[in-house]
């Protein structure tokens, strides 16, 4: 039950929103429409978590079998009202669960190092900056603010995903004349373009039943970001070009009949490959 990272690594801190799964459990609505699947799903996300952060596993079974750990009493009992699992069983499907977690770290590439992680962030902040700012960038203005936003967010945190509640998302966005319901229907639409990553959309807390609150978490997305960039910087080379033809055009048909009609095709020639 090793952490694949390594042994005698310094523990990293925990997820905090895996940290609440733990506490939290799964909510009600999934467990009803996807039982213990939802349970287990739980369960290896903490694992995956714990180990990439370096937590060892009897940190991770301990923390789970807290009487606060509303995860563990869910896995401690196969399904509501009925009987309690034995200790046996809970310690087979914790072994379990580590163990294909570990897995699948196996599979995946080595964790960035701190030099090339700084490297990445930089570039998606420049690369939601330069699409934020772009007349060309086929964005509305409030989809412009929360762009920016989540970018000066990614900035003063230096992490790669961001946790930001609804009311630092209004604040961020106020100032450029976003309201809080555009934004929330902005961040929506940058999802749905791939540009922005809702890691996770968080939750409102309910202090009558205890629940937590927890902050929705987003990521930049580079890919989507460079092929809207790029296509910003044609849409303006083509605005570029057909305007230059269109000022040429209109200067030879002002002198000689004959001459001007070798513009025109140039023109419609751009104009074709811009449509």
């Amino acid at each position: 039950m090793n952490n694949p990272r390594g042994a005698g690594e310094a523990p990293w801190a925990w997820s905090s929103r895996h940290l609440d799964l733990i506490r939290d459990g799964v909510s009600p609505a999934e467990l009803r429409t996807r039982g213990r699947r939802a349970v287990w799903r739980a369960l290896l996300s903490t694992a995956e978590s714990a180990q990439s952060r370096g937590i060892g596993f009897a940190e991770w079974r301990g923390l789970l079998q807290e009487r606060r750990s509303q995860l563990g009493t869910q896995v401690f009992y196969a399904q509501r009202g009925a009987k309690p699992r034995s200790p046996r069983e809970v310690e087979k499907d914790l072994a379990k669960a580590w163990a294909t977690a570990e897995a699948w770290l196996a599979t995946q590439p080595p964790a960035w190092s701190d030099t090339a992680r700084e490297e990445e962030l930089s570039t998606r902040i420049e690369l939601a900056r330069t699409v934020a700012e772009h007349p060309d960038a086929p964005l509305g203005d409030s989809e412009r603010a929360v762009l920016l936003a989540v970018a000066e967010e990614h900035q003063r945190r230096g992490m790669l995903r961001v946790t930001i509640p609804k009311r630092r998302l209004a604040e961020l966005t106020r100032p450029m004349g976003a309201a809080e319901w555009a934004a929330r229907a902005a961040m929506d639409s940058l999802a749905a373009r791939a540009l922005v990553d809702i890691v996770s959309r968080g939750r409102s807390g309910n202090p009558t039943t205890g629940v937590r609150g927890r902050a929705a978490i987003y990521a930049l997305q580079r890919a989507p970001l460079e092929r809207m960039a790029a296509k910003a910087e044609q849409a303006a080379q083509q605005r570029a070009i057909l305007a230059e033809l269109a000022c040429l055009d209109e200067a030879i048909c002002s002198n000689e009949g004959d001459v001007r009609m070798t513009a025109r095709p140039q023109l419609r020639l751009i104009e074709g490959g811009a449509a």
